[in-house]
């Protein structure tokens, strides 16, 4: 992952119409930290294949963030737009009946591993398979 990483900070500070051309406003630590924070605050859109839209952008979306994953979640982060306001928003809707005092859940992504949890998210599932896993620190 950290060639990955190292691209994205390259194309950011030295691609082709980057701001920062030239200019090292921040360090390779700076930028992981950054990115970090962001990529672990976005969520999925319930049921939306972003593979498939290459023109998808993510976003962080205040207080959603802190709904916590379950394979079987109960509710979905979905898009809406108002046609009499012309104004688009996400929406929390529920999957099914929801009892009081139960916690709400989003499923983070349905295919991502453990190691995959653990990079982007800072957690693992015991219940999927390959638990013990070694993952780089940079």
């Amino acid at each position: 992952m950290h060639h990955v990483y190292r691209s994205y900070f390259d194309i950011l500070t030295n691609g082709d119409g980057s701001p920062f051309k030239g200019m090292h406003p921040f360090t390779y630590s700076e930028f992981l930290w950054a990115f970090a924070t962001v990529l672990n605050r976005t969520l999925p859109i319930h049921d939306y294949d972003m593979k498939a839209d290459p023109d998808f952008r993510l976003v962080i979306m205040p207080l959603f963030d802190f709904l916590n994953h379950s394979p079987s979640p109960n509710v979905g982060v979905v898009p809406h737009h108002e046609d009499f306001s012309d104004k688009s928003f996400f929406r929390l809707v529920s999957l099914e009946d929801i009892p009081s005092d139960t916690q709400l859940t989003v499923s983070y992504g349905p295919k991502f591993s453990n190691m995959e949890l653990m990079i982007k998210y800072g957690f693992t599932l015991p219940s999927q398979s390959a638990s013990n896993f070694m993952a780089p620190f940079y």
